[in-house]
Formats: C-alpha cells, structure tokens, sequence
C-alpha cells in the first residue's frame, strides 16, 4: 500500500503546472516585480478601487434618473383627470374638480319610443323646456390672473372685477364655462326650428338682420365644436323590415364627461347674478373697438331669444 501511495505521490508532483513553461516564468516574474515595486501595486489597486467607485456613481446616476423620469411619467398619467387635459385646455375645473368619463350609449334611435330623452321634447313639453332653459343661466365667475393666462388670453383685454364694487381684490377676471354658451346656442337654434310647430297658417314674422346673424353665430359655434371635437366613432348599419337598404344605428357607444359635474361648478363659483346686472362699466379701464358691422346694427334687437313669449337669456 505504501509502495502504491509513493508511487501516486510521484506522478502527482510529476504533472505539468497549468501555464506554459514560459507563462510561469513570467507569472512569477511580475509577481516578483509587484514585491519589488510596492508603489506600482498600490497604485494598480487604487486605479481599480475609483473606476469600481466611477461605474457604481455612473449607475447610480442613470437608475436615479430613470426613477425620476418614471415618476414624472407616473404622476402625469396619475393625476386628477390626466385624460381629459390632454385633450383639452386649460380649465381650473379639471383641476379642482373629478370629471369620470362613463361608457354611454346615445340614444340615437329615429323614433321617440316609449321613454324619449327630456331633449326631444316638442315646445308644449315643460320639462323639456324646463330641461333645455336650465342651462341658459351661465353664471360669471371669478378668475385669477394666472388663469387667464393658462387659457392663452391676455389678461389686459380680459374685464376685471373691480375690488370696490365686488370686494373680490385685485385678482378677479370675468370668465364663464363655455359648456353653457355652446347649449345656448343650440338651444336657439331648437326654438327657431319649432317656432312655428302646431302654428299652421300664421304669418311669417318679418325678421331684422340681427336675428338671422344670430342664428348664423349659433350653427357657425355648433359647427365649430364639432369640428374641434372630431369624434372618430363609427356608426353601424342594419337590416330593418321592410327598407331595401341598410339603415343605420345612431345609437353609439361614447366615453362621456359627467357634465352634471359643470352645473355643480357654475352654481358653486358663480357671482351674484343680480350684482352682476347691475354692474356697470368703470371709468379709466381698456376698452376693445367693435366690429364695424356693430355699427350698421346697434340699437337692434334679435328677436331670436324671444321663445314662446319668454325672453331668453344671451
């Protein structure tokens, strides 16, 4: 056993180092320089040490950053209705108010149906018209400055409301959620369509050309929001009995805005109504030229906010 052990002995100590003959000698040999040349090897580690501290700070860096720009990210998407801002302008609504957007479907159907929408309904409906009229009240509210800006008018042509008549201080500009404006003028334009329902055989009053201006500012405003809105639904078509070509089905699916939200907003914010029509204009502030067609009209009427003997409001 101690003849095989010495013999294993012997061919272990016999095997070949790993590096080449050559490759030991200078293994050994830079080894031996590094003994020899403690300055160098300490300068070696200290080399090694600050590009190990460089790659971490560079590292550091670039995840702090990526972080950060994530959390910028996060927190834009995250917001009080960050869908809605993309879309929109400026509006101190969205961002003191939530606005969820609902998955609606529009009734959109030709016929009225056992439980037509409030809108539909014919001039004799009181509430469709209570409906309709509860939206004519715009109610003024106050703004500040920063505001005006952030909605890209210039506040020097914006009317402010002076601290000695309303006591709001020297930050208060005249503004109104356009929302009530739009339906007001769609609302002009439902009276003039049925302003002669259930009136066969009356005389066609003689209009000035103030109301006819109003109505073309009424489709043009119409039109105009529709355009800005540039709704990409799709409508689809049916078979019905009895039609020979494919009718379509008005009733589409939309992401809608709780515009209850609005009416909220303009009766929580609005100013003194009545104040308000009693306010005049003060002396010294900047006033803007009219439209030279003001001046072939002034003095007119437009008797198109006359609706079933009620005036309506502008």
């Amino acid at each position: 056993m101690a003849a095989i052990f010495q013999k294993f002995s012997g061919l272990r100590d016999s095997r070949p180092i790993p590096w080449g003959d050559d490759d030991g000698v200078e293994s050994s040999d830079a080894l031996l320089e590094e003994d020899a040349n403690p300055s160098y090897s300490k300068w070696s580690r200290k080399e090694g040490n600050m590009k190990w501290w460089i790659l971490t700070l560079l590292n550091v860096v670039l995840f702090g950053g990526a972080v950060v720009l994530y959390a910028a990210a996060w927190a834009k998407y995250s917001e009080r209705n960050a869908c809605l801002k993309v879309t929109s302008t400026y509006s101190p609504v969205l961002e003191e108010v939530e606005m969820p957007l609902a998955a609606t479907l529009l009734n959109g159907t030709l016929w009225l149906g056992d439980n037509p929408p409030v809108w539909r309904g014919l001039p004799d409906s009181v509430e469709s018209n209570e409906a309709w009229n509860s939206f004519e009240r715009v109610n003024p509210i106050a703004l500040t400055r920063e505001q005006i800006v952030a909605m890209g008018k210039d506040p020097a042509t914006v009317v402010k409301f002076n601290d000695e008549y309303w006591g709001l201080g020297d930050d208060a500009y005249v503004g109104a959620l356009d929302f009530f404006h739009q339906v007001h003028c769609l609302n002009v334009l439902r009276n003039e369509t049925f302003r002669y329902w259930n009136k066969a055989g009356e005389t066609v009053p003689e209009w000035n050309e103030i109301h006819w201006i109003h109505i073309q500012h009424c489709l043009g405003m119409m039109m105009e929001h529709l355009l800005c809105s540039a709704d990409a639904g799709f409508l689809t078509y049916n078979w019905m009995e009895h039609e020979l070509h494919p009718f379509p089905d008005m009733s589409v699916q939309k992401q809608c805005k709780d515009w209850h939200q609005l009416v909220d907003y303009r009766d929580a914010h609005g100013v003194n109504l009545t104040k308000y029509v009693e306010w005049v204009k003060p002396e010294g502030v900047m006033e803007l030229k009219q439209h030279p067609d003001w001046w072939k009209h002034r003095g007119e009427h437009d008797k198109g906010h006359y609706a079933n003997g009620t005036e309506m409001e502008n």
